[in-house]
């Protein structure tokens, strides 16, 4: 499914994209689903490079609105 045609633009944006979380969430959530049975209830974001990794996700309620954003940083 991440090679379907749909996919392809927002995969692009996403290699286009400067490794910054927010702008990395933005462009994650132009795909997010909303429904309140089965929808998006999160978006996670990992950055690695040689010095350090960081973790980052987003959780979003069922109305689609956004919540808590949780961050880690480790370094290597």
């Amino acid at each position: 499914m991440l090679d379907s045609p749909e996919v392809q633009p927002l995969k692009q944006r996403v290699a286009d994209t400067p490794p910054a979380v927010e702008a990395l969430f933005s462009v994650l959530a132009q795909a997010k689903i909303l429904n309140p049975e089965y929808g998006t209830r999160c978006s996670t974001v990992l950055l690695d490079d040689a010095k350090q990794m960081r973790y980052a996700e987003r959780s979003f309620e069922s109305d689609g609105s956004e919540g808590a954003t949780v961050q880690f940083q480790f370094s290597a």
